[in-house]
């Protein structure tokens, strides 16, 4: 037996999931008893499995009707709660609060949080530093693309400097749409014929 399965039969990879999941999204409501079938007869019962298996079903009937209704994303949230709130595990009478930990990077959202465990912050430390440093690199990369793009355009100046006053002239060199850009060359066939 090996780490994707138990004693029911084999565990879906991420791929497999992936998939059923962008079945579900493109299910109808005319066929979704067939999707539903579909998934009954086609994923194996296994531990992991039917809690895919089950979020799945449920998030394809929410797409459905959401398509149906017209949903908003504080609505799409109302759902998640109800939902949360209605299969029961969860409940609580004082209420229910689900935390965002990226959202700590952001100062607007300081008085979602109070304290954190040490793990969390370390975590927390290491992601943030992560985009930094992601953010540095790709200020570097635009200040290095924008430099050789600033020498293209004065190397192309000095090499037309008539380019300012006849832009027109040099419409020939855009790329343009595929349909332009055949137009172009079936001119520049012509000038060479007249020419020679």
């Amino acid at each position: 037996m090996t780490d994707t399965e138990d004693i029911f039969g084999k565990e879906m990879s991420r791929e497999e999931i992936n998939v059923w999941i962008e079945k579900g999204q493109n299910t109808k409501i005319g066929n979704f008893q067939e999707f539903l079938n579909d998934m009954i007869e086609n994923i194996p019962v296994s531990y992991g499995n039917v809690v895919y298996s089950t979020a799945i079903a449920s998030s394809t009937i929410a797409h459905i009707l959401s398509s149906h209704y017209g949903i908003t994303g504080f609505q799409a949230g109302c759902v998640q709660w109800e939902w949360i709130r209605q299969w029961g595990i969860f409940s609580s009478e004082v209420g229910l609060r689900m935390l965002n930990y990226q959202d700590m990077c952001y100062p607007q959202h300081e008085s979602s949080f109070t304290t954190i465990s040490k793990d969390t912050f370390e975590r927390m430390q290491t992601f943030c530093q992560d985009r930094i440093e992601k953010s540095n690199q790709d200020y570097e990369t635009y200040k290095e693309t924008l430099s050789e793009w600033k020498l293209k355009i004065i190397e192309f100046e000095t090499k037309y400097p008539d380019y300012k006053d006849s832009p027109e002239k040099y419409e020939q060199f855009t790329g343009g749409t595929q349909e332009e850009w055949n137009e172009a060359q079936k001119r520049r066939i012509l000038d060479l014929n007249l020419l020679q």
